[in-house]
């Protein structure tokens, strides 16, 4: 059997008893998708793929818009495929069926023109070589275009602006194409153009440049030019409904309902406060409206309130009482602590919506460093959200920190003294009181980003720090942890900063010496190969001198104003 010759409907029914969760996730047949049968009626194929697991985007949103605007465009048929889980990779693998399967269809990447990889993280990137290796489809550019059986390989997704690891390397791009985006008419004006060059004859090559010249926020990997990237975008009822839900159970009844898109403030470490700009509040009322349509078409009974910090909309108190009444619960994520020092009124409400769980981020350990990362958090504030949540029946609070590497001897006392005061209030609380969990993440210095002109520190500093804090936070009595390993940032700043093709190739012939496949974690012989097949080049791609590749693309961020906010007092 060669990979993605024939369907593989007869090798599910055979194994699927083997496979996770009884390979729910290969099923297919999600409310809201195509049938197979409609397969032969469409002439243009596209396999929409996720980098990681099923269950791992249970939760997102972006690939099953991209599916139903596919579904939608005339004459495209749109399949869906997912990183298989570690066992059933191993089952796929032996029994040399290919990783990229579309779950409606079972059929291979010969049976579609498309894959359109949807990228969510940067780590996410290391599953390309192995998902297109298991697959038989060629790793460079170059092979794939010049096998016609061999589709044309595009990625997209909320990572695309730091998926240089995947373009970089011309002929020996891991992808033929990015677009960077997500506004819904680009992504049909893509998808309806791709069916039009293709069918009309024309060869990879000039479909790639004509998609290149007519397509806001597409570029040919080759090619990497400064292009306008495609408009963000607001879910709105009418974009939710019709996309397909997820089997898992659990979900069913679920849905977000989004409120803003964007940042209004500009943090110096975080990618979302630059590359989501401008700022944008949907009002109310139309909120309210969209949320009673999503509830009828999804059957929701559980509203997930998605934005980057939801108690910044100006209208958050009528949104949370107006969605309190439609929907049995009401979910709240992300929100700013100083905005809720400010208006204490707002913790009640979100407690009237059944919140008992508070996620809270501090950052920096210590003001000199919330100062250096942007964080407009004062020692007031902070003390004004602690006292509210530990003090009011809260039944679990998460204190997010950044390890800088910039920590020294003076900014420890601050962190002891912050756990210290999380104890007294507990203690003042009496009952129990809250269980309260520290989680530390190494800061990715990232493009676009005030950061990208810092030098990151050597994994060996990021270790030091993380060890420290822990120390500090369990000798308070606390829950500590750290968020992601020291492998993992490393990783991560690497590819984040990737400067030229040698990134990929070190990364690609790491992933073939150990078979290492990207799923929670980064192994620590994955990060030997990876460092050993930089070379001379390890540690210095950490700092932030080397080749800037991402320059040749444009998001709108003048990048005189990001140098201005670096170049002021870093209080460091």
């Amino acid at each position: 059997m060669t990979p993605g010759q024939h369907d593989y409907c007869t090798w599910y029914e055979r194994t699927y008893s083997k496979l996770s969760h009884h390979g729910l996730w290969l099923r297919g047949g999600e409310i809201n998708t195509l049938p197979p049968c409609d397969m032969a009626g469409r002439s243009f194929k596209i396999l929409v793929t996720r980098l990681s697991t099923y269950e791992d985007t249970a939760e997102s949103f972006t690939h099953l818009l991209l599916y139903r605007l596919a579904a939608e465009t005339p004459g495209v048929f749109p399949d869906l495929a997912y990183l298989p889980p570690p066992k059933d990779a191993a089952i796929m693998s032996k029994d040399k069926v290919p990783w990229l399967l579309g779950t409606q269809t079972k059929l291979g990447p010969p049976a579609f023109d498309v894959v359109a990889f949807s990228n969510s993280t940067v780590l996410e990137l290391l599953n390309i070589p192995p998902m297109l290796r298991a697959s038989a489809v060629a790793l460079s550019r170059r092979e794939r275009l010049e096998h016609e059986d061999m589709p044309l390989v595009i990625l997209g997704g909320a990572n695309a602006v730091s998926s240089q690891l995947a373009w970089l390397g011309g002929a020996s791009a891991w992808v033929d194409g990015v677009f960077l985006g997500e506004d819904p008419a680009e992504i049909q004006k893509l998808f309806s153009l791709m069916r039009d060059l293709r069918s009309g004859g024309a060869g990879k090559p000039e479909t790639l440049s004509e998609l290149a010249r007519r397509v806001d926020g597409f570029f040919d990997a080759t090619e990497p030019r400064a292009v306008r990237t495609a408009a963000r975008f607001i879910s709105t009822a009418a974009s939710t409904r019709g996309i397909p839900v997820p089997h898992f159970p659990g979900r069913a009844g679920h849905g977000q309902i989004q409120i803003s898109e964007g940042c209004a403030h500009s943090c110096s470490f975080c990618a979302e406060s630059w590359h989501r700009k401008p700022y944008t509040e949907k009002p109310a009322s139309e909120i309210l409206k969209e949320a009673l349509e999503i509830k009828a078409s999804l059957g929701l009974w559980r509203a997930e309130v998605f934005s980057f910090n939801f108690n910044a909309h100006k209208e958050f108190a009528v949104i949370a009482e107006g969605l309190g009444r439609l929907f049995g619960r009401v979910s709240l994520k992300s929100q700013r602590m100083d905005l809720l020092a400010a208006a204490p009124r707002l913790f009640e409400l979100e407690r009237s919506l059944g919140k008992s769980s508070f996620t809270f981020g501090v950052e920096g350990i210590s003001r000199r460093l919330r100062k250096h990362l942007g964080k407009e958090l004062d020692d007031e504030a902070l003390a004004k959200c602690l006292s509210l949540a530990l003090t009011r029946g809260t039944r679990e609070l998460k204190i997010f920190l950044i390890a800088t590497g910039h920590e020294n001897d003076a900014d420890y006392p601050e962190l002891d003294a912050l756990a210290g005061s999380v104890r007294d209030l507990l203690a003042r609380a009496g009952r129990g009181g809250a269980r309260v969990i520290f989680s530390m993440t190494p800061l990715v210095r990232f493009a676009w980003t005030p950061l990208e002109f810092e030098d990151a520190p050597a994994p060996e500093t990021v270790s030091r720090v993380l060890s420290r804090s822990r120390t500090v936070v369990e000798r308070a009595g606390f829950e500590f942890r750290a968020a992601a390993s020291v492998h993992d940032y490393a990783v991560s700043q690497v590819i984040a900063r990737a400067p030229d093709a040698s990134v990929s190739a070190a990364a690609s012939a790491a992933l073939d010496d150990t078979g290492f496949v990207f799923y929670r974690s980064v192994s620590a012989e994955f990060f030997r190969a990876f460092t050993g097949h930089l070379g001379s080049a390890w540690p210095g791609v950490l700092t932030a001198g080397n080749a800037r590749p991402w320059q040749a693309l444009n998001l709108g961020i003048k990048e005189e104003v990001i140098r201005h906010r670096y170049a002021r007092p870093q209080h460091l």
